[in-house]
C-alpha cells in the first residue's frame, strides 16, 4: 500500500497596493453628486499645464481616498480553483441573487430562502471538490498526474 502524505497549504495574505473604490461612482448617485462638487474645486486659472495636471490628479486622488474609500491592498495567494467549473457557478450565482434580494428586502422568508440556498451550495461545492480530488488522485496513482 502506498502512503500519501499531504501538506496542507496555508493561504497567506500579502500586502499589495491600496486602490480607490472607483466602482462606487457607478452604484451610488450621491457619490456622483459629491464628485461633481469636487471637480468644482479644480483651479482653472493655472497657466502651466504640468502644474494644472498635477493639481487635478491630487484633487481626484484625494476624493477617491476620502469619499469612496480604499481597498485593504491584501492579496490572497495560493487559491485552489482548478476544480471549479461551470456547473458550480450556476448555484453560486443563484445564491448571490437570493442574498442580494434578502439584503434589499430584509424579510424573514428571504432570509430563510438564503439559508436553504447556502446549505445547498455548500453541499454542491463539497461534492464537486471531492469528485475532482478523487479523479486527481486516481490519475496520479496511474502515473498520469
Amino acid at each position: 500500500m502506498c502512503g500519501l502524505e499531504a501538506e496542507k497549504r496555508k493561504e497567506t495574505k500579502t500586502k499589495g497596493v491600496r486602490k480607490s473604490k472607483w466602482y462606487k461612482l457607478l452604484k451610488d448617485g450621491d457619490k456622483r453628486g459629491e464628485f461633481k462638487k469636487v471637480l468644482k474645486e479644480i483651479d482653472l486659472e493655472i497657466e502651466n499645464f504640468q502644474e494644472w495636471w498635477i493639481h487635478i490628479g491630487a484633487v481626484i486622488r484625494k476624493y477617491g481616498k476620502e469619499v469612496l474609500g480604499e481597498t485593504s491592498g491584501m492579496v490572497w495567494e495560493e487559491k485552489e480553483g482548478w476544480w471549479w467549473d461551470e456547473d458550480l457557478l450556476r448555484p453560486v450565482r443563484e445564491e448571490k441573487k437570493v442574498k442580494k434580494k434578502w439584503e434589499e428586502s430584509q424579510l424573514g422568508e428571504d432570509r430563510d430562502r438564503l439559508k436553504e440556498k447556502s446549505i445547498e451550495v455548500k453541499k454542491v461545492v463539497a461534492q464537486a471538490k471531492a469528485g475532482h480530488m478523487m479523479m486527481y488522485i486516481q490519475n496520479w496513482e496511474q502515473g498520469k498526474g
